[in-house]
């Protein structure tokens, strides 16, 4: 089956920082999980990575952590 007409969805949305290159489909995966809010550790275990590396590689294309990590702290506190 073929996709019908264009996909809904542009490269700097799937790539925010642009920091991937054809062939690197496992960064691509792991960047879609941490950006999809998956836990860093079950990442990690998924990607066969210890978060301390995980992190120290990919914290560059988590996209948009510092808004989310404030809202919840301000849910948080306010509850």
């Amino acid at each position: 089956m073929a996709i019908q007409g264009p996909i809904p969805i542009g490269f700097d949305q799937v790539f925010p920082h642009g920091c991937y290159i054809v062939g690197e489909v496992e960064q691509v995966k792991v960047s879609l999980w941490l950006n999809a809010g998956v836990a860093a550790p079950d990442v990690a275990e998924r990607a066969g990575h210890g978060v301390d590396v995980l992190l120290k590689v990919y914290a560059k294309c988590i996209d948009g952590g510092m808004e989310i990590a404030n809202r919840r702290i301000e849910d948080a506190l306010a509850a």
